[in-house]
């Protein structure tokens, strides 16, 4: 019975150890992000609520403007970086994005 007791308090240790890193609670958002674009490559860098997962942004010309295209990226430490390729470099980009965990 000692060992099974010592067994399980080690297991809750672990499970909250590998759980202390991340601080997200609730649904993974980008907190903050911005772009740069060259050539024809526009690239978004920014920061999420969760450690990890996969991020999925839709690329517009400014608030309510035109669709530009569409960048993937991964979240790793709280920051991503998504990529989008052949689009024409706009003077404004607003985003709508979708978070999926790994």
């Amino acid at each position: 019975m000692r060992r099974l007791a010592t067994m399980a308090a080690a297991g809750l240790f672990w499970a909250n150890a590998a759980g202390a890193c991340d601080d997200h609670h609730g649904v993974c958002e980008i907190e903050d992000w911005r772009w740069t674009g060259m050539g024809g490559v526009l690239i978004v860098e920014g920061v999420a609520t969760c450690d990890e997962g996969r991020v999925r942004l839709r690329l517009y010309e400014g608030e309510g403007g035109a669709f530009l295209g569409v960048a993937d990226g991964f979240i790793e430490g709280h920051t991503f970086q998504a990529l989008a390729t052949d689009i024409q470099n706009p003077s404004a980009v607003a985003i709508k994005y979708s978070i999926e965990p790994e």
